[in-house]
């Protein structure tokens, strides 16, 4: 089984404060159950976007930890905008990517925390397929 995180959810797990605890557990079930975690170029595409030098390294630093699925066609801007929605920012079109890996099972879940992304993946019918980490543990 694939898990795919979104980048809320690495920043989370490798952040420099305390760890919530359901975020590690949801890192060390994984690991006990040989469910494999993942990173979408897309998100590092996004981090790459980030004018603030420092923190882009830092985070950038946090993604690479994770493997990132391999060989994902991706549509078109318009293609995404069709199947997804209205695509206004870069982010937009990342998770709009996201949830192009899910629709053609390149991952199983997409894990992520973002109230916007869970409402785009409604309106794409991929709500059983997105989960928030809580959802996850469940």
């Amino acid at each position: 089984m694939k898990f795919l995180i979104d980048t809320n959810v690495v920043i989370q797990l490798e952040d420099d404060g305390e760890i919530k605890a359901n975020f590690a557990d949801l890192l060390r079930r994984c690991h006990e159950n040989g469910i494999q975690v993942f990173v979408h170029g897309a998100s590092i595409e996004d981090i790459n976007r980030d004018t603030n030098e420092a923190r882009k390294k830092a985070t950038l630093s946090k993604l690479n930890k994770f493997p990132q699925l391999k060989k994902i066609a991706s549509p078109s801007d318009d293609d995404l905008k069709a199947r997804y929605g209205e695509l206004p920012k870069p982010n937009d079109v990342v998770d709009a990517k996201l949830l192009h890996a899910v629709s053609i099972t390149a991952a199983d879940f997409l894990i992520t925390e973002d109230d916007g992304l869970h409402r785009r993946a409604r309106k794409a019918h991929l709500a059983d397929r997105v989960m928030t980490v809580a959802d996850a543990l469940a």
